[in-house]
Order: structure tokens, then sequence, then C-alpha cells
């Protein structure tokens, strides 16, 4: 937003100064050392078009350095943004990157596992863990799941589907 103002008098950029700032800035004298000095102003690479402001009671700004001009406060109408405003194209250059260059692989290490067995003896301790606990209906109930009456009779391939039985009923195993 660009917003020009014209001076003609030195009197009416002290005025103006004063309408800003207030009364702080006197005739010859100031409170500061303060040096007025032209400020250059950036221009944009393109241009935009925005609605015209119009301002109402723009004639009760005072030009003139008199203390008994009153000063009246200026509204402004609100500003509409135009829709659908030209814009300038962007011309965007190619992108160049490097060629990326792949590390070769490195082998891919295989973690040891070792699958936990079982011994009949381990499953009878977590078995009478769970007894000793007052749940033997629910021990009764496991061993009849798989087909046995006793830990002893459970078949080598059945230990480790046992034992995971054991650990959800809460047996430490």
């Amino acid at each position: 937003m660009n917003i020009t103002v014209t001076f003609e008098t030195i009197a009416e950029v002290k005025a103006f100064a004063e309408m800003i700032t207030g009364p702080a800035v006197k005739e010859g004298k100031s409170s500061q050392n303060t040096a007025v000095t032209p400020v250059a102003t950036v221009q944009p690479s393109f241009k935009t078009e925005t609605a015209p402001v119009p301002v109402q009671n723009a004639s009760a700004v005072p030009v003139h350095n008199s203390p008994a001009a009153p000063v009246q406060n200026v509204s402004a109408a609100p500003v509409t943004p135009v829709q659908g405003a030209p814009t300038a194209p962007v011309q965007t250059a190619p992108i160049h990157t490097a060629p990326v260059t792949q590390a070769p692989a490195a082998p891919v290490q295989t973690v040891p596992t070792s699958t936990r067995t079982y011994t009949p003896d381990d499953l009878a301790k977590a078995a009478m863990q769970l007894m000793d606990s007052g749940r033997q209906n629910d021990l009764i109930n496991l061993l009849a799941q798989f087909g046995v009456n006793s830990v002893p009779h459970l078949q080598p391939n059945q230990y480790g589907a046992f034992a995971t039985a054991l650990r959800e009923m809460g047996a430490q195993i």
C-alpha cells in the first residue's frame, strides 16, 4: 500500500507531525535533537490493484500552524479487495539436481532367534502354581482341551501351546 502526503510549507509538515506524534515538537525548539531525513520508498516489482479508499472530512486535517485549529477524527470507508485481480505470471527456472548414487546395500543380518523349548518338568511346575492358587478345575479343563488327563501325557509338539495357555492363566513359565 502506498500513501502519498504532499506538503507545500514547513508549517504543514509541523502540523502533520504534531497530529501524528502529539505536541512534543515546538517551533524553533525541540525536547530532543531530531532531524528530518527523507525516507526512500521501495517500489515492489509487481503491481496490484486496490480499490480507492474514499476519506470523509478530509478538510478537518489542519494544514496551518494554528493552535486554535480543531482536530477531528477522520474516518475511512472499509477497504474491499478487488476480486480476481490480475497477477503477473510466475516463471520458474528448471531445477537441476545431481544424480543420486546409491550406496551398496549392506548385507541383511538376521537376528538370531531361539524357540523356547519346554520340558514336562517345566510344564508341571507351572501347573503346580495354578493348583496352589486354587485353580485346579481350570487346570483340569485345560488338560481336557489338549485331550490328556495329566501333563506327562502331552505330546512334545503341544508343549509350546500348553505353556502359552498356562501363562495366560497366570502361571510363571
